[in-house]
């Protein structure tokens, strides 16, 4: 029964990405009518919404756009569940989606996993996003120090993980503190 509630509630947010106010209107004019299933849904919704409301913008914040829906969406279900999965399509937002929430749920050590064409365009990404990010690449961020006064993002390719020397490296980045995996699906673990 949980599937068919999150698939009505996703139904929900994809119409509310495509057309915000005309979905509220239309959640809110609904409202409750008895039926569990149905208040569930509408009750999840709204609450969601509401938190999104709620949610602040972190501070240093500088891509020239506002985060959209989706993107702060994302977020706030990274914030507020203990895994979370972005499946939107290609140039949805998701690279902004996934350091948002980052540095929402206070992330001081972000490792994204991805494909080795794409490591300069997420660090670059990173820095745009919110410039005050100590990006660290390759072998290097196995090695990187937590640090409770920094947000870092470690961007490592998916080959360092299959070389000969990756069991001792992932040992060593297993001990940092407060990881949040972010791979270049953008799933959020």
């Amino acid at each position: 029964m949980q599937f068919y509630l999150d698939y009505s509630t996703d139904e929900l947010w994809k119409s509310a990405f495509r057309d915000r106010e005309n979905t509220l209107a239309v959640v809110r004019k609904e409202g409750k009518n008895g039926n569990k299933y149905h208040d569930n849904v509408v009750e999840t919704f709204l609450s969601d919404y509401q938190g999104i409301q709620n949610m602040a913008i972190p501070k240093g914040y500088s891509f020239p756009y506002s985060p959209t829906l989706m993107q702060l969406y994302v977020a706030h279900k990274v914030k507020t569940i203990p895994y979370f999965g972005n499946f939107s399509s290609t140039g949805a937002g998701k690279t902004l989606s996934a350091v948002l929430s980052s540095r929402v749920i206070d992330s001081k050590m972000t490792v994204i996993v991805c494909p080795n064409n794409v490591i300069n365009q997420w660090a670059k990404s990173i820095v745009e996003i919110f410039p005050d990010s100590n990006v660290i690449t390759g072998k290097e961020a196995f090695y990187a120090k937590y640090d409770e006064t920094k947000s870092q993002y470690l961007v490592l390719n998916y080959d360092i993980f299959s070389q000969e020397d990756s069991p001792n490296h992932i040992l060593n980045l297993a001990r940092k503190k407060k990881l949040i995996l972010l791979s270049s699906m953008r799933f959020i673990l």
